[in-house]
This record gives structure tokens, sequence and C-alpha cells, in this order.
């Protein structure tokens, strides 16, 4: 009986030191807690029926140049690099852009060549926007890295030719 009693307690110990412990913990890196981003939008009943709309925004810029990072590489068709081909001209560029086909930046640093998907603050997709560049050798982009899902993402602040 001392025993059954003994481990109860135990566990119950051991339960409560886990919820503790995740209370505690911290899910954000501490680049994500230098850059502040408030967005409020909601409506404010006047006296008249009339509707106010806030909006309030605030970031800080230091922590958003430090938060962006140079990326170089080659503009490619991912259904074309899935196969080998990584040549790409402006025209079939335009044209697979068009068509809905994505057009990702591919890093050719490292051995394995990772592949990027390009977004926009949005989230909008800027494979036609990346198209136009694929008349250049290399291409460098600035922006923010983000790894959602093993799929690698860069959220672009620009995009310049890297000849």
């Amino acid at each position: 009986m001392k025993k059954t009693i003994l481990i109860f307690t135990l566990i119950f110990a051991v339960s409560i030191m886990f919820i503790t412990a995740q209370e505690k913990r911290s899910f954000g890196t501490s680049k994500e807690k230098t850059e502040t981003t408030q967005e409020q939008t909601g409506a404010q009943k006047r006296s008249f029926g009339e509707t106010k709309k806030t909006t309030t925004t605030t970031k800080t810029t230091a922590s958003k140049k430090k938060n962006t990072k140079m990326f170089t590489g080659y503009v490619v068709s991912l259904t074309k690099a899935m196969i080998g081909n990584y040549s790409l001209t402006k025209a079939e560029a335009l044209k697979l852009a068009a068509a809905g086909s994505p057009i990702v930046l591919i890093d050719k640093k490292s051995k394995s060549g990772r592949i990027y998907f390009l977004v926009d603050e949005g989230g909008n997709f800027l494979g036609k926007k990346l198209a136009n560049y694929a008349v250049y050798k290399k291409v460098a982009v600035s922006g923010k890295f983000k790894l959602v899902n093993r799929t690698r993402f860069i959220i672009v602040d620009f995009i310049e030719s890297a000849e």
C-alpha cells in the first residue's frame, strides 16, 4: 500500500514539474523577440453609430537590418531542376511562370543545391518577379530566411543581379 502511494506521489510531482517547466519556457528565439510587430485593427463604436478604425504598427529598424541576409544563386524552374536541367532563359522562365510552374532560387554554394522559394512580406510567391532575372548567371537576394516544414523560404527585401 505504501509503495503505491509513493509511486503515485512521485508521478504527481514529476507531472507538476513538467507543467511548470513548459509554462516558463519561451517558444520564440531572441531574434523574434527583438522584432516587435503589433497590428491591431478594430472598430470602435461612437455615440452616433459611426465606426472608427484604429491601426497601430510598431517595428524596430535595427533588428530588421540584423535579420536580413544576402543569398546568391541561380534562377531555375523547380520542375526542370528535379530532373537535373538547370538552364533557363528569360523567355522560358516568363512562359513557365505565367503557366504557374514554380520559379525558385537554387544555391550552388552548398553541395546539395538548396532550393529557396521567394515570398514577399504578405506571403505572396515571387516566381514571376524572379523569372525576370533568369537572364543573369547569378542573382543576389536580400531578406529573412524562414524554414517551414523543411521548406526554405526567403522573405525578400530586394532582388538584383550578382554579376
